[in-house]
């Protein structure tokens, strides 16, 4: 038991619950199931750099495959509707994602800079929209004036990504280690109480 890891079956266990739950979800209900192609996507790429590629390539056809079953029944998603756009996103940022870390030696300065967008997409991704939408109603910014337009290009992103920056350093990145070696070894910081339960099953 203590070899059982969680972190190299994370993968495949988001996998099937997200196969399981697109599958027994009805389109007419407001899920997180349409999202998590793009999670699987990311871990897929992170996997794939690892060298695990049977995994990482199975978890990408599992992305696609799901993604497209939301675009074919038109799944409901709670902010903008699911459309080709949004799958065509998906699969050329997973190459791009792709490229940039496997050539990432080759990417000129400037563009390492984006890299910080990484580090911060998911506190990024989670807080996004939610808050900015408490930014514009609480602001009462519109969409006619050019003033609105430029505080949503500008002024939101920057806030949000400040956000974004201060729940990975005060959340995400203490977390980082002690999660990993948990998903590594569940079982690890209990070796007293495994031993013991090995021992009773090896000895009834």
């Amino acid at each position: 038991m203590m070899a059982l890891g969680l972190r190299r079956r994370l993968l495949a266990l988001i996998c099937a619950v997200t196969i399981f739950r697109t599958l027994t979800t009805s389109t007419d209900y407001y899920t997180s199931n349409d999202f998590f192609p793009f999670f699987i996507a990311g871990m897929s790429i992170a996997a794939l750099t690892r060298g695990r590629t049977r995994e990482a390539l199975a978890g990408i056809v599992v992305a696609i495959a799901v993604d497209l079953y939301h675009l074919k029944f038109h799944f409901r998603q709670p902010s903008v509707p699911i459309e080709t756009y949004r799958s065509l996103l998906l699969w050329v940022g997973t190459a791009v994602v792709y490229l940039a870390a496997r050539y990432d030696h080759l990417l000129p300065r400037p563009f390492r800079a984006l890299a910080f967008i990484g580090v911060i997409s998911y506190p990024l991704y989670l807080i996004h929209q939610d808050v900015g939408l408490m930014i514009l109603r609480w602001g009462h910014i519109g969409q006619g004036a050019p003033a609105d337009w430029l505080i949503r290009a500008f002024l939101v992103p920057a806030f949000l990504i400040t956000i974004a920056w201060l729940v990975y350093v005060l959340v995400e990145k203490p977390a980082i280690k002690p999660l990993t070696a948990f998903l590594a070894d569940p079982l690890g910081k209990w070796p007293t109480l495994s031993s013991e339960l090995l021992f009773r099953s090896r000895k009834a």
